[in-house]
């Protein structure tokens, strides 16, 4: 039902006529996936320490929310699709250190698969999600 609803969206106009596209244009709508990824941040070492890791949860939950497929001619630069272990270092430590704080390093990988990854791009018509972040 939401796919028809989208594609009806794109195809007709308040007065339910199909005049929104250029008749040789072809709408096509397909679902989404979303792929979960578990987050590991080590030695966390700061004064406030509940309230920092809320803060990084939060974080780590909008950069995976933020991410999304490439499509090529439709995508504005930046691409969003390619999470990496440096960008999720970047953004903790950001905020890491704006309450001087330290920690070791972080990691990440999809939900269910063990060990951990360096990057990951998603794929036509994927989304992401962070399903947990731990602090060891």
């Amino acid at each position: 039902a939401q796919l028809q609803a989208v594609a009806d969206s794109i195809e007709l106009d308040e007065n339910g006529l199909a005049s929104r596209r250029p008749a040789n244009a072809f709408v096509n709508v397909f679902p989404i996936t979303r792929t979960g990824f578990d987050t590991v941040v080590s030695d966390l070492s700061v004064d406030n320490p509940s309230q920092v890791q809320s803060d990084i949860t939060d974080a780590i939950t909008e950069f995976f929310l933020a991410a999304e497929p490439f499509v090529d001619g439709l995508t504005i630069p930046p691409r969003k699709d390619r999470i990496t272990r440096s960008a999720l270092i970047g953004l903790i430590e950001d905020i890491v250190t704006s309450v001087n704080g330290t920690f070791l390093t972080v990691t990440f990988t999809p939900t269910g698969v063990p060990g951990s990854i360096e990057l990951y791009i998603l794929g036509q018509g994927e989304k992401a999600k962070s399903t947990g972040t731990t602090f060891i």
